[in-house]
């Protein structure tokens, strides 16, 4: 688990270094190039599949540039803040560049190592985000009360919910548990949505929602870079929902929205 923040934590801060300058223009003609690419049912072969074949090798080509050449390219970026004479930017990338890369420590609490860490936080966040308890048989009582006995009751989630929820996220967000990020519910099309449509009103029907649907990974981030990294104090938890999850909230949001009272 330390092993892959770490990658995380590499891999955002190159982004967050190259991403305005060298990444995003790249990755936005090869977004472009995809949708323009599926809206012509994705051909094999002829200018459309040759320009998504060049934009994409491109993207790839400065992300690997980027990860390759870090230091020149953020030396040159400190060179330039201090030619224009932007004093601030460059010493706020003088302090990025002296700043150890990893914050991550093989010793927290007791624990030590990462089969033992990843213990400690499993049994630290069992406990901390389960600590309320309730009675079985009055939970299910009240299920069953506000547990609809006429499905036509149900307003059904068209395609369009579903459209109008994901472009209400944001992009450039963390993946979840099965890879997945908001872009790719954004591209998948209005077929995928109907499906995705009918997946929530089956839920939405039987009340019940599949615990893979809303898997979340709970990642341990440190508040205090400069404090004891071996304190559990010293961590909050960082909650990767499902997008799939993320879209059933905006969902369940609009409907309910209407009767919230802030008063």
């Amino acid at each position: 688990m330390l092993q892959v923040l770490e990658l995380l934590y590499y891999v955002f801060r190159v982004y967050s270094l190259f991403w305005n300058d060298f990444v995003l223009k790249a990755r936005k003609s090869a977004s472009h190039a995809y949708k323009l690419w599926h809206q012509w049912n994705k051909p094999k072969y002829g200018p459309l599949f040759d320009l998504v074949q060049r934009t994409r090798a491109l993207y790839k080509y400065t992300v690997r540039f980027c990860r390759k050449h870090e230091q020149q390219v953020e030396a040159d970026e400190n060179a330039n803040f201090l030619a224009q004479k932007n004093y601030n930017s460059f010493w706020k990338g003088v302090f990025r560049s002296t700043t150890p890369d990893s914050v991550f420590t093989y010793k927290v609490g007791s624990a030590e190592g990462p089969t033992d860490v990843c213990s400690l936080w499993l049994d630290h966040y069992k406990t901390l985000f389960n600590s309320v308890s309730y009675d079985r048989t009055q939970m299910e009582k009240l299920v069953n009360s506000v547990a609809h006995t006429n499905n036509e009751a149900v307003e059904h989630v068209s395609s369009r919910n579903i459209s109008t929820a994901s472009d209400a996220m944001l992009n450039n967000k963390a993946g979840d548990c099965y890879g997945l990020r908001t872009e790719h519910y954004k591209l998948a099309g209005n077929l995928y949505y109907s499906g995705l449509a009918l997946c929530i009103n089956a839920m939405l029907t039987h009340g019940y929602i599949p615990v893979d649907a809303i898997y979340t990974i709970i990642c341990p981030t440190v508040k205090d870079k400069k404090g004891d990294l071996s304190s559990i104090s010293n961590y909050r938890p960082i909650a990767l929902a499902t997008i799939f999850s993320k879209i059933l909230e905006h969902v369940i949001l609009d409907r309910i929205y209407k009767h919230l009272d802030s008063s």
